[in-house]
């Protein structure tokens, strides 16, 4: 009987750290989201403005062609980078900002390129999932609290059997 009492005492002593664990782990993911956003900013930034075209393009490219967004902050970001800078022939932005095939075969034409930021669309993007995984998080600790109940239950249970 004491044994059971002892697992009990533990089981609920152990679910209380988790739980705390959970809370500080999710204080800190909530105070970092800012963090991320102005980090994703400056770098894009920085790869947009210095790195595009000298080096691989595919990642900023991947992510303009598959969230629909053009530059960091919008297109006229690309004004000022290398890559319009050394190349002549540039229309000003690349050909993943255009939401058209070619979206400066006539001319410049601004209707045919994405007009948003990647660092908007990809925070939506971060901001979306994170409120999906905190909200199966408040589930999990629903369940965690619950279940620290009945172990209370049980031993308050436990110690009304032995007096009998």
């Amino acid at each position: 009987m004491t044994e059971n009492l002892c697992c009990l005492y533990l089981y609920f002593v152990l679910l209380g750290v988790v739980i705390l664990i959970e809370v500080a782990v999710a204080s800190v993911g909530l105070s970092i989201l800012s963090v991320v956003e102005k980090e994703m900013n400056k770098s894009m930034k920085y790869t947009i403005k210095n790195v595009y075209g000298k080096k691989t393009d595919i990642g900023i490219d991947y992510i303009q062609k598959k969230f629909e967004c053009c530059g960091s902050v919008g297109p006229e970001d690309w004004r000022t980078s290398w890559w319009v800078l050394s190349n002549k022939t540039s229309t000003g932005v690349p050909l993943s900002c255009c939401n058209e095939e070619a979206c400066w075969e006539d001319g410049y034409d601004s209707s045919k390129i994405y007009q948003r930021g990647c660092v908007e669309v990809l925070y939506g993007y971060i901001h979306d999932y994170f409120t999906a995984v905190a909200g199966v998080c408040f589930g999990v600790l629903a369940i965690e609290i619950f279940a620290m109940v009945i172990s209370c239950v049980l031993v308050f249970e436990l110690k009304e059997t032995k007096k009998l």
